[in-house]
Formats: structure tokens, sequence, C-alpha cells
């Protein structure tokens, strides 16, 4: 059986390599991220740090307050990842 999967999907199929090995013959995953709460928070930073350099004050203020009331739903990601990884 040969799987491909994108995103989430990728992470699927790396689920499913893990578990039916015998039923694989090629597995290919494309944008699979390691970790989505790191890429979530690089991704974050990344706009922060574009923002600040064009000193857009509105902006800064709306990402810094989506920062601090996300800090939940990261949480939830990070304990979801790690349920998942270790099932």
């Amino acid at each position: 059986m040969y799987i491909a999967g994108h995103s989430w999907g990728a992470y699927l199929g790396l689920w499913f390599a893990s578990e039916y090995p015998e039923y694989l013959y090629y597995y290919i995953g494309t944008g699979q991220g390691i970790s989505s709460a790191l890429d979530e928070t690089e991704k974050y930073n990344f706009v922060l740090t574009q923002t600040q350099k064009r000193n857009d004050e509105k902006i800064i203020e709306r990402l810094i307050f989506m920062a601090l009331h996300s800090v939940e739903f990261m949480l939830m990601i990070i304990i979801q990842q790690v349920i998942m990884w270790e099932n």
C-alpha cells in the first residue's frame, strides 16, 4: 500500500506507518510539522517582529492581546500532541 499525507494527513500517515508497517510499501509525507505549538510560536514571533519594525502600535497591541489569551489554547495543543505520540 502507498500512503501520501499532507499537513494533518501526514500525522495520520505516520501513525498508520507506525501501527501497521506490514501493510505499507511507501509512505510520503509533506507539510508535516514537528510541533504545532512550536510552529505557531515561530509564526507569531515572525509577525510580531515584522509589525514592530513597521511601528504599527495598533496591530502590536492586538498581537499581544492574542498571545495573552491563547496560552490556554496552546497548552491544549501541546497536551494533544503528547497524548498522540504516547499512544
